[in-house]
């Protein structure tokens, strides 16, 4: 959860800016018409769903993401 960060990990603004340039190169293969598939474990996962939908990470923990699931945005 990004309340309770390691000591020397990534910020959530580190986090957000790291998911953002995945989302934005994503955004050119899709606007393309190419599919695109992501595997992750559940955390990052639903902090991409916050980016996705323009929301701050720390949202993330309100969205259900099933583990070994299959999502789609």
């Amino acid at each position: 959860r990004l309340d309770r960060l390691k000591p020397g990990g990534e910020t959530a603004a580190q986090i957000s800016d790291r998911i953002d340039r995945l989302l934005g190169s994503l955004r050119a293969r899709i606007r393309a018409n190419h599919p695109v598939l992501l595997f992750s474990h559940g955390h990052a996962c639903r902090a991409i769903a916050a980016r996705w939908l323009g929301e701050p990470v720390s949202l993330g923990r309100l969205y259900t993401l099933g583990t070994a699931g299959v999502c789609g945005l």
